[in-house]
């Protein structure tokens, strides 16, 4: 098996609008020195949604094309940025 030579984990925190996942993010990160990608402002700039649910607050209903661009664009900054 390969060596990684990585020194820094990947950390991805996931839950429903409005339970602190930002918050929690950003403490962790100003207590690791860990870098904090908000996937969700990823979404807004990259435009990987279809649209506002005022109900809930947030963007919603990705498309099948659109998923897997946000999946691969996930990938690309949480591998190749991330990586010592």
């Amino acid at each position: 098996m390969a060596q990684n030579s990585r020194k820094k984990p990947n950390i991805l925190v996931t839950g429903t609008p409005g339970v602190g996942k930002t918050t929690t993010s950003s403490l962790l990160t100003d207590a690791t020195q860990l870098r904090h990608i908000n996937i969700g402002e990823l979404v807004k700039q990259k435009n990987l949604h279809d649209g506002w649910d005022d109900q809930f607050d947030c963007h919603v209903n990705l498309n099948f094309v659109t998923f897997f661009s946000f999946i691969w664009l996930a990938v690309f900054y949480f591998y190749i940025l991330l990586n010592p």
